[in-house]
């Protein structure tokens, strides 16, 4: 857990607010819609959590964490 608050504090604040909204829902929509955010301010961040390996898409739409245990982190943290 100890390396989760590591990446977590070293998170942007769009990458908390999406890693935030992921918690409620996996779908992309939803995300974008609880974080504020539409789609072309959405997606760079979208991809930088993919590259980094916090999360992954398991299909059009939908937006999961990588990681096993992150959301719980994410949700103590929110």
């Amino acid at each position: 857990m100890k390396v989760y608050t590591k990446i977590w504090s070293e998170m942007s604040d769009n990458d908390r607010k999406i890693s935030v909204a992921m918690t409620h829902s996996q779908a992309v929509s939803d995300i974008m819609t609880q974080a504020g955010m539409n789609k072309s301010g959405f997606s760079p961040y979208r991809a930088r959590l993919i590259k980094r390996g916090l999360a992954y898409s398991p299909e059009r739409g939908k937006l999961c964490f990588q990681l096993p245990g992150f959301a719980e982190l994410v949700e103590m943290n929110d």
